[in-house]
């Protein structure tokens, strides 16, 4: 893939988090690994695997806010 399209990618899965987050509640820790890596869909200065793992742990909380982890209940 080249970088416009990775770039591109990541914009349209920018505007999913922000569809998901306005239908239902996201768990703070969602996207902290994304938020701390700060590299955003418009930085597009940065280089191509920068934005590749920025996709990557976009939608790794993506998931966590999809499908957030079972809670085990307490045996009885």
């Amino acid at each position: 893939m080249r970088k416009q399209e990775l770039v591109h990618l990541h914009m349209l899965i920018a505007a999913l988090r922000r569809d998901i987050a306005e239908r239902e509640p996201v768990p703070s820790a969602a996207y902290a690994e994304y938020e701390a890596h700060g590299v955003t869909p418009t930085a597009v200065h940065h280089k191509k695997e920068a934005h590749k793992t920025s996709v990557q742990l976009l939608l790794t909380g993506i998931v966590s806010t999809i499908h957030p982890p079972a809670v085990a209940e307490p045996a009885t």
